[in-house]
């Protein structure tokens, strides 16, 4: 009995096979998408957990002070730089980022301070992660913005100078456990996510969120940042709401 040939598959089925393929990755890819940056998300929560934590057991070695210092370089201009050396409880407190005065509480873990979107979402060259040891502190470049002084101490915010005139005025302790109030109300966090204009998209945005609206910190909607507050918890914030 002779074989019977081998049926290959016509082009319409082939053209079927495609499409269903299609259409189940544009269904799929959303989701593991989503799915990966929950996950994300979710490890830089637990990065900004880790630095609370180390941002206490610094105040523990420093009757409670935590570093003077505001750190936050891209978009977030206000203000920027070091603390000068301050007589503290411990000695001076040296120029340096505060992610390396924190460096030591982490098990020496600089990957504490990355985020897992950083250089993702547009984020410009100038701000990513950079914590080379070989790198001078000014250099260096971390995941999150930090607020180791409290400007809201003053009646307004204060300019620069002032604050270098009369550091101490601005520090800052554990034992003050401020609440996170919205709206300006900042003095209840720590560090927080970066925020960067994103030039391909004319808005503002975090390694986690994209916003839209004007240029303006207080016109923006659909920005959100992880948000590490005091008592070492971390929280989902707009930004900008304080």
């Amino acid at each position: 009995m002779p074989k019977q040939p081998k049926r290959g598959f016509t082009l319409i089925e082939l053209l079927v096979v495609i499409a269903i393929i299609a259409i189940l990755a544009a269904i799929l890819f959303p989701v593991f998408a989503r799915a990966r940056e929950r996950a994300r998300r979710m490890h830089c929560v637990s990065n900004l957990k880790q630095i609370g934590t180390a941002i206490s057991m610094y105040g523990d070695d420093y009757d409670g002070y935590i570093y003077p210092q505001w750190w936050a370089d891209g978009a977030w201009q206000y203000p920027v730089g070091y603390c000068p050396p301050v007589n503290a409880p411990g000695g001076h407190w040296p120029n340096q980022l505060w992610a390396t005065a924190y460096l030591k509480y982490t098990g020496n873990s600089a990957d504490v301070f990355r985020c897992g979107n950083d250089g993702d979402n547009g984020m410009p060259k100038a701000i990513r992660f950079k914590m080379d040891p070989k790198l001078a502190e000014t250099a260096k470049s971390v995941s999150y913005i930090y607020l180791g002084l409290d400007p809201w101490k003053a009646k307004t915010q204060p300019a620069a100078a002032e604050i270098n005139a009369n550091p101490r005025r601005f520090m800052r302790r554990i034992s003050d456990q401020q609440s996170y109030k919205g709206t300006y109300g900042n003095q209840g966090w720590l560090a927080r996510d970066k925020m960067y204009w994103k030039t391909s998209a004319a808005h503002w945005a975090t390694a986690h969120a994209t916003g839209t609206g004007a240029d303006s910190n207080d016109d923006v909607t659909g920005v959100g940042s992880n948000v590490l507050l005091f008592d070492s918890s971390v929280t989902w914030r707009a930004w900008w709401d304080g």
